[in-house]
């Protein structure tokens, strides 16, 4: 509230904008069984960049975190799918390896985002957490599209 000028209102409408992770995750899996696993991904880790600096710019408009949360979580539930299907012997460990993975990176991460926070100001580590999902995307294009993605 204090560095992007919000009032409680707002901060409480972003709170519950995470309910958005719900609706995006939901969205995801049934447009990924229409157009493709690797695609959707693909395209939810594009849409949420461009969502989330807008919002940065406008912070006046809240509204824009409920697309920017759905876009961003479109891809979980699809990759944690894609890596059972990539080890379709083993989908416990695929599944463990996925979210045991994003789950230890986030935790690597996050003093390396205070560090910034610190010395640079929140502002600028919001910027540089909404171009991740332009990593993500990078990376999914590494995915192989073969038959063991499309089963």
């Amino acid at each position: 509230m204090t560095d992007l000028h919000h009032s409680k209102a707002a901060g409480d409408f972003a709170v519950t904008a995470c309910m958005a992770g719900v609706v995006g995750t939901y969205i995801g899996g049934r447009l990924a069984d229409r157009f493709g696993h690797r695609t959707v991904a693909l395209w939810g880790f594009v849409a949420a960049t461009p969502l989330t600096l807008l919002y940065l710019a406008f912070p006046d408009a809240v509204f824009l975190l409920l697309p920017a949360g759905v876009a961003l979580y479109v891809p979980f539930g699809i990759l944690v799918g894609l890596g059972q299907r990539y080890l379709p012997n083993r989908p416990g460990v695929a599944g463990g390896v996925t979210l045991g993975l994003s789950a230890s990176i986030g935790g690597v991460a996050a003093p390396l985002f205070g560090l910034l926070s610190a010395h640079a100001g929140l502002t600028s580590v919001l910027v540089v957490s909404a171009c991740l999902p332009l990593a993500a995307a990078a990376l999914t294009l590494t995915l192989p599209a073969g038959p063991a993605a499309r089963r």
